[in-house]
């Protein structure tokens, strides 16, 4: 996907968490991290499983840092900067 943003992201991140979580997609917090907005290591996986689908990115084949996920605003970042 060609000159993908952090807001196009983010606002896919934000459905996708809620479907995965059952909450409102307008109570995620995006300042928050992944796991504070309820996601556990296998939502963080079907995460990872969606990302590839949807934006034909593998995650797992680049780094991903603490500071990676440490809110959802910094993992739509690195989603955009690995995807474009």
């Amino acid at each position: 996907m060609e000159n993908l943003t952090a807001d196009q992201v983010k606002a896919w991140l934000l459905e996708e968490i809620s479907a995965i979580t059952g909450t409102d997609a307008k109570l995620i917090d995006p300042s928050l991290s992944l796991s504070q907005n309820g996601i556990s290591s296998m939502g963080f996986v079907e995460l990872l499983i969606g990302i590839s689908r949807e934006f034909k990115i593998e995650l797992l084949n680049s780094e991903i840092s603490p500071s990676d996920v440490a809110s959802v605003n910094a993992f739509a970042a690195k989603i955009a900067r690995t995807g474009s």
